[in-house]
């Protein structure tokens, strides 16, 4: 080897040692920041949730009027077990939809316009009439869903 390759060699070789400690260093730095910097998503409560509890302050707002100042319990919302996990497909936010097996951003997008084009889902069934959900799709999300 002359000497005129080896200094060829030589600078290849630091070139290849130096763009491995900048790609090991980009590595360790965004694995540090992907664990501080982690998105929450927060879930709001149901439209029926909602309207259930404005009606119980509408009523005890009414009792304080009418001078019936009987201390009572705060009210509890009563939510079945069974659909305490599930996403309500007629409420759902596009990023609660997203939570769901394989829905991304488009199928979300899609299920709203269907919402909003048609009104409210009757049964989880016919999710599978909005582009891009099939039987195997329902198969995958039916126990995530519910309709109220």
């Amino acid at each position: 080897m002359d000497k005129k390759s080896f200094q060829k060699f030589k600078k290849t070789a630091i070139l290849i040692i130096a763009v491995i400690f900048l790609v090991q260093k980009s590595f360790v730095y965004f694995q540090e920041k992907k664990e501080t910097n982690e998105i929450v998503f927060y879930t709001l409560p149901s439209q029926s949730q909602t309207q259930t509890v404005t009606r119980q302050i509408a009523e005890a707002e009414e009792d304080v009027k009418d001078g019936d100042e009987t201390e009572r319990e705060t009210p509890e919302i009563q939510v079945s077990k069974e659909n305490e996990d599930k996403i309500n497909i007629n409420t759902a936010s596009a990023i609660e939809l997203q939570k769901l097996y394989r829905i991304g951003p488009a199928i979300s997008e899609r299920i709203i316009e269907y919402r909003q084009s048609y009104g409210d889902f009757e049964t989880i069934e016919e999710i599978k009439e909005v582009k891009g959900i099939g039987d195997k799709k329902l198969e995958q999300i039916k126990d995530q869903i519910c309709v109220k």
